[in-house]
């Protein structure tokens, strides 16, 4: 849950314990930040605006494979061809999971694929 939702999970734990149910339990309420689209706008996953994980991820390599696919056709690249779905896949997965674990938690995250799969700057894509 956001950090929004602190007030709400505190004030349910006061409740379990007056109520004798987290007896000798401990609990804590862990929040995050708000997922932020490149525009600055919460992402709001009742109205269907997030992006399921399995897309993210489908993106991602695609991207990757068509700008390796670029490389490759100027010889930028010692990659050979065959091996470029193969390494779009590697490239794309690594570039969303630094995206994902650079951020801290508490701060709302922007998601931008643009940024995510830059070449330059601090990118799983630049590491790689």
């Amino acid at each position: 849950c956001d950090l929004g939702q602190s007030l709400h999970f505190n004030s349910c734990f006061e409740v379990a314990k007056k109520a004798k149910y987290l007896n000798n339990v401990r609990h804590e309420f862990v929040g995050f930040g708000l997922v932020l689209g490149a525009d600055g706008k919460r992402f709001r996953s009742r109205s269907g605006e997030t992006v399921p994980l399995s897309q993210l991820l489908d993106e991602a390599k695609n991207r990757i494979e068509k700008e390796l696919e670029e490389r490759v056709a100027k010889g930028e690249t010692p990659l050979k061809k065959e091996d470029i779905s193969d390494a779009a896949g590697v490239i794309g997965y690594a570039a969303v999971k630094y995206a994902d674990l650079k951020s801290s938690k508490e701060k709302d995250y922007i998601f931008d694929y643009d940024r995510m799969l830059q070449p330059t700057g601090d990118t799983g894509v630049y590491i790689l």
